[in-house]
């Protein structure tokens, strides 16, 4: 019986200094473990399309309406209440150009408008163009829709999508 009174005691006298230990460790690093968790942030993507035309100018088109053009850009910054931020975040993007209507006798070209070159045509899907971190960029677009066909046949903008996608890179 003496035995057992003296295990349980020794039992007992173990667990309290390790309940005190753990809490005097944990007191002594606890500064460092908070400093550590406040100094952690994620970077912040930011892709931003803006449109610089009405994109209804493609109601109603026709062969005798003409050639429609479409203008938007692709930013890779934002102003809020005067203060500029810029993605902390590189990465690619594609821009896509779908006509939905396989009947609808177009052919959409897409140029890059600072320097006036001819991106896509006759194709839907531009390569990947890369956006670095940290550096603002900006890009201003235009897309130009032709009538394809002599065919009396008419369509709206439904017909025709803007498709931007961004990827962020690895690097």
């Amino acid at each position: 019986m003496r035995i057992r009174s003296k295990l349980f005691i020794l039992i007992f006298f173990i667990i309290i200094i390790i309940i005190l230990l753990g809490n005097i460790v944990f007191a002594r690093y606890y500064k460092k473990i908070t400093d550590i968790q406040n100094n952690f942030s994620i970077s912040e993507p930011i892709f931003k399309i803006e449109k610089l035309s009405d994109y209804a100018l493609f109601n109603d088109y026709n062969k005798y309406s003409g050639n429609k053009e479409y203008f938007f850009k692709v930013k890779n910054y934002e102003v809020e209440e005067g203060v500029k931020r810029v993605s902390e975040v590189n990465f690619f993007y594609t821009i896509k150009i779908i006509n939905s209507n396989n009947y609808f006798p177009i052919r959409c070209e897409l140029y890059d408008v600072d320097t006036n070159t001819l991106i896509l045509r006759d194709t839907i899907l531009t390569e990947k163009i890369f956006v670095a971190k940290d550096i603002e960029y900006e890009k201003n677009y235009k897309l130009s829709v032709v009538w394809d066909d002599e065919k009396e046949i008419s369509g709206d903008r439904a017909n025709v999508d803007v498709e931007v996608n961004a990827y962020q890179s690895k690097t």
